[in-house]
């Protein structure tokens, strides 16, 4: 590359490498500037073009062409070829034998070796003697930025350290939050199963809204007695994770009114061939086909149903932990002020029934006492 800089200068714009070829080899694009010919990139041709100007004829022309191309080669061998021990001739070129080929191939390869080893002890020469200041500086630079790293690395360590004990404190902190929050759970299911006898039976002096208010009430936070039931009713009120129980329901019941048509279907076809006479053959093989195909298309459903029921079944697995837990606290503590809000109601109804019996009685009491319409008061004056 260096050498071709220098023959082309500004002139050279591309250099390529081919290495999908048995023989490693380059090639190199030059353009002239603008207002120069071709010709005078090309030594053959620029040297054949002098060769016109001077009034030389096409003989010479050739030869000054032939001289050109040679010397450019030389000097390609000496710059570039020799180094890596490459000959300027070939063994055909010259006539010699295959001995005398091999001999000036290794005299070639050694001289590149020697040239090569020659450059490099220059070149570290130079290193010794010239970059000694280089060096130490680079020693320099490259010990401050070792210390600078190792304080930013016990920065790092310090920070990671502080993050880790706020880690562990919130750790802690969680861990007795949910074991208060279990405890608190465990003593709210406690009690909520001393009541749901008294919700599923209601006592006898309760009125008859009053005996289903609670048995539906009790029916309605029923599932928080089982944890399955909890994980599904936690994602059924998730948005997504309602919207694709709700898919799988409708899907599901798709499947099942498919399968029960297709069953209809087949009880019809197997009517109709157990009716079919012994020689309506093409009727029977007709019926056959198409009872084989209603067949298909039931376990066709069957299999999209046990898919679906395992989808249900994954995505409700699926809902995390600390989802679920969150959920049954919450539907709890709404259960707990339901109760309230119940056992509220229930202490106002029988209050009013109460004022009410009490007013009746005084009514009563009062149209006791009243005189009987039509008789007369004796007065005393």
């Amino acid at each position: 590359m260096e050498w071709l800089k220098k023959q082309y200068g500004p002139r050279l714009l591309s250099i390529v490498e081919h290495k999908d070829e048995p023989y490693l080899h380059i090639h190199f694009y030059a353009v002239p500037l603008p207002g120069e010919r071709f010709d005078l990139l090309h030594p053959g041709r620029a040297a054949a073009l002098q060769a016109k100007a001077a009034g030389i004829k096409k003989g010479g022309q050739n030869e000054s062409y032939k001289a050109a191309m040679r010397s450019w080669q030389d000097d390609f061998f000496q710059q570039i070829a020799s180094r890596h021990g490459l000959t300027r001739l070939g063994p055909r070129r010259r006539r010699i034998s295959r001995a005398a080929w091999k001999a000036e191939q290794a005299a070639a390869q050694l001289m590149a070796c020697k040239m090569s080893r020659l450059k490099r002890s220059g070149e570290l020469v130079a290193l010794a003697q010239g970059n000694l200041t280089q060096a130490a500086k680079l020693a320099e630079d490259e010990a401050e930025r070792h210390k600078k790293a190792r304080q930013e690395l016990n920065e790092i360590i310090m920070q990671v350290k502080k993050q880790d004990k706020q880690r562990a404190k919130e750790i802690y902190q969680t861990s007795q939050d949910r074991i208060a929050a279990g405890r608190v759970s465990n003593e709210r299911q406690k009690a909520w199963e001393k009541r749901r006898d008294e919700f599923l039976l209601p006592p006898a002096g309760l009125s008859y809204n009053q005996a289903e208010r609670r048995r539906t009430f009790a029916k309605e936070y029923d599932f928080l007695m089982w944890p399955e039931d909890i994980r599904r009713h936690a994602v059924e009120a998730s948005r997504q994770g309602g919207d694709a129980l709700h898919q799988i329901k409708v899907d599901r019941r798709k499947a099942r009114e498919s399968q029960n048509s297709a069953e209809g279907q087949l009880y019809h076809l197997q009517e109709r061939i157990s009716e079919c006479k012994s020689w309506q053959i093409f009727e029977k093989i007709k019926l056959a086909a198409e009872l084989r195909k209603i067949e298909a298309r039931i376990a066709v459903t069957k299999a999209e149903q046990k898919r679906l029921a395992h989808v249900e079944k994954k995505l409700i697995s699926s809902c995390p932990s600390d989802v679920v837990e969150k959920y049954r606290h919450r539907k709890e503590e709404e259960r707990e002020k339901a109760i309230a809000e119940l056992l509220r109601r229930e202490a106002e109804e029988a209050e009013a029934e109460r004022r009410e019996t009490t007013e009746a009685k005084e009514r009563r009491e009062w149209m006791a006492m009243r005189p009987a319409p039509g008789l007369k008061t004796k007065t005393t004056g």
